[in-house]
């Protein structure tokens, strides 16, 4: 209801033309987080890319492809929700990261891989689930259980997309979903920062902190954010039509998993 009121008040202070711009840059991304994990991944596609059209920055690249990188490359993490895969944005909002090993859950985990008999990792969870979602002790045992799993499997198997997983075991892989939007896309997300620096930032904490923890090889991200600065980067690589075009200054991100895509052949 409110999002109708917001609308609604638009259209009628700004007419129609501009209250439907106004819906789908505000809330295009509103019903996915809603449908579930069911809908279509074309469609999802579909619904979010409506946004772009209407946002002032937003990158070259495909905002949904998957980059395969080192989990350990990601050191840093921002708090915070994307609403716009492929968006670009300036400023200083890379300056809130701060170590993920500070996290609560980073040290609970690792020290329950060391042995820790659940000592440190059930009082983040009292503190994450218990006082704030009302889960219970059968949940934590639940959890737990569902944390040997995903370690087993990734030391036996090594890291699946969500895609393979659905293709998989679509029922367990959906029920473990826990993120409001596609079981698909709920893959580790993370923003570039202005020197192409990974920052996690949400979906698959978890995944990523046992990936690094028992240090598998790669991991499988989406980039939701590039800084403009990083975003001007990948620009001058995809308009270089040979690598001598690009600047000296920039030659050493010519290895960056971002630019793989655009880096000149010659």
């Amino acid at each position: 209801m409110a999002i109708i009121t917001d609308v609604f008040d638009r259209a009628s202070s700004n007419g129609l033309v501009n209250a439907a711009k106004y819906a789908i840059a505000r809330y295009s991304n509103y019903p996915i987080s809603k449908i579930g994990p069911w809908i279509s991944s074309d469609i999802t596609t579909y619904l979010i890319n409506l946004q772009r059209p209407f946002t002032k920055y937003y990158t070259d690249a495909d905002p949904f492809k998957i980059l395969w990188i080192n989990p350990k490359i990601i050191n840093r993490m921002i708090v915070d929700r994307p609403v716009l895969w492929g968006e670009v944005l300036d400023g200083q909002w890379h300056k809130e990261a701060f170590p993920l090993e500070e996290r609560q859950v980073y040290n609970a985990i690792s020290l329950y891989l060391k042995g820790d008999e659940l000592n440190e990792i059930r009082i983040w969870f009292n503190d994450r689930y218990m006082e704030h979602s009302g889960l219970d002790q059968s949940e934590f045992h639940s959890w737990i259980s569902d944390l040997d799993k995903m370690v087993k499997s990734l030391k036996r198997e090594g890291y699946k997309t969500q895609v393979q997983l659905l293709e998989e075991h679509p029922i367990w892989t959906k029920k473990r979903s826990n993120e409001p939007k596609p079981t698909w896309l709920n893959e580790i997300t993370c923003y570039i920062g202005p020197d192409g620096e990974f920052i996690f930032t949400e979906c698959g904490q978890h995944r990523l902190i046992v990936s690094q923890l028992i240090d598998l090889d790669q991991v499988a991200i989406r980039v939701a954010r590039r800084h403009s600065n990083w975003q001007k980067i990948r620009d001058i690589y995809r308009q270089a039509e040979s690598k001598s075009e690009i600047n000296e200054e920039i030659k050493h991100y010519m290895n960056h998993p971002d630019l793989q895509d655009i880096i000149p052949a010659q």
